[in-house]
């Protein structure tokens, strides 16, 4: 009788161990790459007497620099329940559920997606159907991976798709089911997870044509550069917007510029060393620059 009690509790306890989180998101220096968009994880704050680790998101930049992020979310990890969430600050600043890794094969899953400036999400989140649960190598280690079947309502056709602890959805870190909707015309796949400076994870290598850490849906597949071309100035700028190069054989150079809802507010070919601004509307504005196969982008905000 004691044998079996014994046993019966290195039972529980190994069932407790195993049924938590063993890999968590990076919370410093970490940049995830999703298709023309960064994520970046740097330090932590309190929400309701709960800790969370604060992201920030860089737009439409094929180099990743810090400096150049805004603050995007809060993320929660519930590590016994297995569990994360997230509070988008451009959204209504409510934690909802992205992630259930204690979900196991032929289960449901339903969870909020989140995707950058798009709005279609379902209140009461998007649906998809644990296929198999295993794991895969990421930096060296084997981490939990749960493979889901979702539906596409518009499509009528199934497709595939991965959750990993510590790394997220295929989709992105913070778009764990697609986003399906008759205005969706674009995904933002996961490219790239770089923890310190060093490459720990890339799914798509080699695969569909994906070989960078940067998809720009106008030009195709550009590859991340860490060459800075040009100096965006001043910040805070009344009329006139300078734009600085430090390579003599850049010829061409077109802009878009984009209000913080992600719209198109103009758009060219960069003919002098200056863009007027005068017209536009006081406020925060993206201003990205297409050189060769790099794309480069700034805020600016017209005063």
């Amino acid at each position: 009788m004691k044998k079996i009690f014994l046993i019966s509790i290195l039972v529980i306890l190994c069932t407790v161990s195993f049924a938590q989180l063993r890999y968590f998101f990076p919370d410093s220096n970490a940049c995830f790459s999703a298709g023309s968009f960064k994520f970046w994880f740097n330090g932590d704050t309190t929400i309701n007497s709960l800790k969370y680790k604060k992201v920030y998101m860089q737009t439409y930049d094929s180099i990743p620099d810090f400096s150049h992020a805004m603050y995007y979310a809060a993320l929660r990890e519930d590590t016994l329940a297995e569990k994360v969430y997230l509070i988008e600050a451009q959204e209504d600043r409510v934690e909802r559920l992205i992630y259930d890794f204690s979900l196991g094969e032929g289960d449901t899953a339903r969870v909020y997606s989140f995707s950058p400036y798009m709005s279609c999400n379902h209140e009461d989140g998007y649906v998809a159907v644990i296929e198999s649960v295993d794991s895969v190598l990421v930096g060296g280690n084997y981490r939990k991976r749960l493979v889901l079947e979702q539906s596409d309502t518009y499509s009528n056709q199934w497709f595939e798709l991965w959750w990993i602890e510590g790394i997220g959805s295929t989709n992105g870190p913070f778009t764990p089911l697609e986003i399906c909707c008759a205005d969706c015309e674009y995904v933002w796949p996961l490219l790239c997870v770089h923890i310190d400076g060093e490459l720990v994870y890339q799914p798509y290598s080699e695969v569909e044509g994906i070989d960078g850490c940067y998809l720009n849906w106008s030009t195709g597949k550009v590859k991340e550069s860490e060459i800075k071309y040009i100096s965006i100035y001043p910040t805070f700028v009344d009329d006139v917007l300078s734009i600085e190069t430090f390579n003599d054989e850049v010829t061409e150079i077109r802009y878009s510029i984009y209000n913080t809802l992600g719209m198109q507010i103009d758009n060219g070919n960069l003919c002098s060393t200056t863009i007027n601004v005068s017209d536009l509307d006081r406020g925060m504005y993206i201003i990205i620059l297409y050189i060769s196969d790099n794309v480069y982008s700034e805020c600016f905000i017209k005063k």
